[in-house]
């Protein structure tokens, strides 16, 4: 028998086999057998308050072991999935554990900015972000047209602007005043293109001469509105933004930890 045992001893299959069972005894013993089902007192207590949550009642001894044999089920039958590999090959799974993921980082990051932006975050925010907030320029514009058909309309341009110079309404003056209120992008292909590349530069409420192609125009803008609106006007939306952005990158940080473990590396012509 002696011998025999020294001649098992010797050889590498033997050894292979040994190792493996060590492998797999350490790996029970740190990590605990996957297709063990471990049910705690705290286990019934959640199921016995779902029950509750959904009927509205607590439930009865019968029916909390229902629920407690269908969750072993439901258990058992859910790691037998995972043991077949059925999470890698179904895209909608995979989003759903991976959504879950990311709600238990939001929890975990939740306390990362519960503080107020300052008043230098939210400058800093609005400047990198100005596009988020700034509003096309609109004019509220005015305008009389002379036509060049006529022969002395370069006179009657000239009689109108010193009436509106005396203080004379445009609209008692005898001509039409057309207008609007419209960003430059609205205003093509509806007023004269000379008129729209002019507007930009008027000062407010100055009566400005205009030379279009087929007519001669006196203009002027009532009121500029858009832009960009000031700090205080924005601040209820600068400090949300600034605040889910925040919670976000936490979010972020919280979940690249989990990245970090695994070693990333690309391989052609396999599946992942």
């Amino acid at each position: 028998m002696g011998i025999f045992l020294k001649r098992l001893r010797a050889e590498p299959l033997v050894h292979f086999f040994v190792l493996g069972a060590l492998l797999f005894t350490l790996h029970r013993a740190v990590i605990g057998d996957p297709r063990t089902i471990v049910v705690t007192p705290g286990l019934k207590a959640e199921l016995g308050r779902r029950f509750e949550d959904l009927r509205g009642r607590a439930p009865s001894a019968a029916e909390l072991d229902a629920e407690l044999r269908q969750w072993e089920r439901d258990e058992a039958v859910f790691r037998e999935a995972l043991r077949q590999g059925l999470d890698r090959d179904e895209p909608a799974i995979r989003g759903a554990l991976v959504a879950k993921m990311r709600a238990i980082a939001a929890a975990e990051a939740s306390g990362a900015t519960e503080r107020a932006p300052t008043e230098d975050e939210l400058q800093r925010w609005l400047a990198s972000h100005r596009a988020l907030y700034e509003m096309p320029a609109r004019y509220d514009f005015e305008f009389v047209a002379f036509p060049r058909t006529t022969a002395d309309a370069g006179a009657e341009r000239e009689r109108f602007e010193r009436a509106l110079h005396d203080g004379a309404a445009p609209a008692t003056l005898g001509r039409p005043v057309l207008g609007g209120n419209m960003s430059l992008p609205d205003m093509q292909g509806r007023v004269a293109p000379e008129l729209v590349e002019r507007l930009p530069s008027f000062p407010l409420g100055e009566w400005q001469r205009v030379d279009a192609q087929h007519e001669l125009l006196l203009a002027r803008v009532k009121r500029l509105d858009g832009g960009l609106p000031s700090l205080d006007e924005l601040r209820p939306r600068l400090v949300a933004d600034w605040t889910q952005a925040a919670q976000q990158e936490a979010v972020e940080r919280v979940l690249q930890r989990s990245v970090d473990r695994y070693h990333i590396e690309e391989r052609s012509g396999e599946r992942p």
